[in-house]
C-alpha cells in the first residue's frame, strides 16, 4: 500500500462544485471531475468524509449491473451513492461514536456521519431484514481476524463487514475499490469478477489506474 501525504491546499472551493444545497454530492461527470488536481480532490474527501466519487458513468454502470434485482447499499456513509441510484442505504453509523471521532480528528479526516435517509444498520442485520438479491458496498473494510496484524498486515477493523456474511445472503455483491487499499481482501479467494479501467471510477486512491469494481455472483 502506498503511503503519501496530502498536500496543504485550500479545497473549500470545491464544495461549491461537488455539494448541491442539501449537502449532497453533485452527479457529474467523470471528465469534469478530472478537470480539478487529484491531490485537491483527495484533501476534499479526506476533509468531507467521502472515498469515492459517485459519476454520471458510475451509476450507470451499477444500473446495467444491477438490472432489476432488488438491491441495497452497505456501509453507505454519506449516501451519495445509493442516493442517485435510488436504492435503500444502510450503514452501521461507528464512525459517529466517541471513540471513531477521536481517532479520525486525530488523523485529521472527518469521520462519517450519515444523512438522516441513511437507515441505522450494520451489514448483518441489513442484509437479514431486507433479504436483497443485490448487495453493493463502495470502500468497505473487511472484519478482522486474529493474525491480520501481521507481517504481512492485513487491512480490517473489528467493525469491519463480515463479506463472507453478505455473500451468503444475496446473488451478487458489488463492492467498488482500489487495488492498493482492498487487494488483501479475503473474499477475493472466492471466485469473482474485476472490472479494472472502468471510466466512471474516481476515488480519494492515491492510484486512479487501481480503482475497480468487485463481482461476486453465487
Amino acid at each position: 500500500m502506498h503511503v503519501r501525504t496530502l498536500p496543504n491546499v485550500d479545497i473549500d472551493y470545491l464544495d461549491a462544485v461537488l455539494l448541491d444545497g442539501a449537502g449532497r454530492m453533485r452527479l457529474l461527470g467523470a471528465a469534469s471531475l478530472r478537470e480539478y488536481p487529484h491531490d485537491h480532490l483527495l484533501v476534499w474527501a479526506q476533509k468531507r468524509g467521502r472515498y469515492g466519487f459517485p459519476t454520471r458513468e458510475l451509476i450507470a454502470r451499477l444500473k446495467t449491473l444491477i438490472g432489476s434485482k432488488r438491491v441495497i447499499e452497505i456501509g453507505a456513509g454519506m449516501g451519495d451513492l445509493g442516493f442517485h441510484l435510488g436504492i435503500t442505504m444502510t450503514d452501521s453509523y461507528i464512525q459517529t461514536s466517541p471513540e471513531m471521532q477521536l481517532l479520525y480528528h486525530t488523523m485529521g479526516a472527518k469521520p462519517i456521519e450519515p444523512p438522516p435517509d441513511v437507515e441505522r444498520l450494520d451489514a448483518a442485520a441489513a442484509v437479514r431484514k431486507y433479504k436483497p438479491e443485490v448487495v453493493l458496498a463502495s470502500w468497505v473494510t473487511q472484519l478482522y481476524q486474529p493474525g491480520d496484524e501481521g507481517p504481512p498486515k492485513v487491512g480490517s477493523s473489528i467493525y469491519g463487514v463480515d463479506e463472507f456474511d453478505v455473500l451468503e445472503h444475496c446473488k451478487m455483491y458489488i463492492c467498488i475499490g482500489n487495488r492498493d487499499v482492498h487487494g488483501d481482501k479475503r473474499i477475493l479467494q472466492r471466485p469473482h469478477v474485476e472490472l479494472q479501467g472502468e471510466p466512471g471510477l474516481v476515488s480519494r486512491g492515491f492510484d486512479q489506474s487501481k480503482n475497480l469494481i468487485y463481482v461476486w455472483e453465487t
